[in-house]
């Protein structure tokens, strides 16, 4: 079952949802929710995917030396968990998320159908999308280029490859096969240099 991606809008009330709540996940919520949780499902969205988007200047990088961390952007699908929050914990979950995904302009909470399991549910999910006008987006970098960025970034969090390698062994663990992120961690295997690295927006 597909889903016209045109049902995504940036919300404004995302933070008074009465509950219950799902949430998807497709970057470090996966393995590290913020909430507690009753329900956990695979799930897939559709119209948005995965993608190494969003410069860290603070928990993945510095100003100086910049890392990657994952957002969703327009076009294709993208596999993930969804996570059915109940009606009691959502006030504090969403503190928690609005504390973790808004503290910049980097991401837009939004709601979309979100297919359950093998697709024969679909419910609406909160959703944070990258938003390509904050200066926190970052454009199409080559797959090398990403590798060159995320091997020399160390934030507050710690290094940028690490996180990259535990979101690739997220979707491992639940059979999610992302093109995209194995095409970089095949690049940081291969240990690659690549010098002509666009200047990320937020440090010019």
């Amino acid at each position: 079952m597909q889903l016209s991606a045109d049902v995504m809008a940036p919300s404004t009330s995302w933070n008074t949802v009465p509950g219950p709540l799902w949430v998807f996940a497709y970057g470090s919520l996966m393995w590290d929710p913020c909430f507690e949780y009753d329900d956990r499902q695979h799930a897939r969205l559709c119209g948005y995917h995965r993608s190494l988007c969003i410069w860290s200047t603070e928990v993945r990088g510095t100003r100086l030396q910049p890392g990657l961390v994952l957002g969703l952007r327009e076009g294709r699908s993208c596999d993930g968990l969804a996570f059915r929050i109940a009606t009691a914990n959502v006030a504090t979950a969403l503190s928690r998320l609005a504390d973790r995904e808004l503290d910049s302009s980097a991401y837009l909470p939004c709601f979309a159908p979100v297919q359950l399991g093998e697709g024969s549910q679909v419910v609406p999910c909160l959703v944070f999308v990258a938003n390509t006008e904050s200066e926190h987006f970052a454009y199409e970098l080559a797959s090398e280029q990403t590798a060159a960025i995320v091997s020399r970034a160390v934030g507050a969090a710690g290094k940028n490859v690490d996180y990259v390698h535990r979101c690739w062994e997220a979707c491992l663990g639940l059979s999610i096969h992302d093109t995209d992120l194995q095409y970089v961690i095949s690049a940081l295997a291969a240990g690659l240099e690549y010098q002509e690295i666009r200047p990320c927006r937020i440090c010019s």
